[in-house]
């Protein structure tokens, strides 16, 4: 882009307006199936499964079925979260995993910042 467009005015239109109609495109995405029914949406949940089986060519006679169990799921879960128990800094280091996925995250900030 930079050898198309000489002047950086230019270029910074030409890498800010896509920008603004993805901004655009995400203010009119749904939120996801799961989202909605960890959130009690059943209704949304239900249309948006149903509209991705529609645009997949798939069948939606087994919808019914699936979506029961789901939002059977998604109560069972939520009643067992009943506890909401606030993160902290501590949270990070409590499984060799966690330990090393926050080093690596860690490392890879300073280095962003620094360069």
């Amino acid at each position: 882009a930079a050898y198309l467009l000489r002047d950086f005015r230019w270029i910074q239109l030409a890498v800010t307006l896509p920008e603004f109609a993805l901004l655009l495109w995400w203010c009119s995405l749904p939120e996801s199936p799961r989202w909605q029914l960890t959130h009690g949406k059943f209704a949304e949940a239900e249309r948006a499964i149903r509209r991705a089986a529609e645009v997949n060519g798939k069948s939606t006679a087994d919808i019914d079925h699936k979506l029961r169990k789901l939002m059977d799921k998604a109560l069972a879960d939520k009643e067992q979260d009943v506890t909401n128990k606030r993160a902290n800094l501590f949270d990070l280091c409590k499984t060799r995993v966690m330990i090393k996925n926050t080093a690596i995250l860690y490392f890879s900030w300073y280095v962003f910042v620094l360069y």
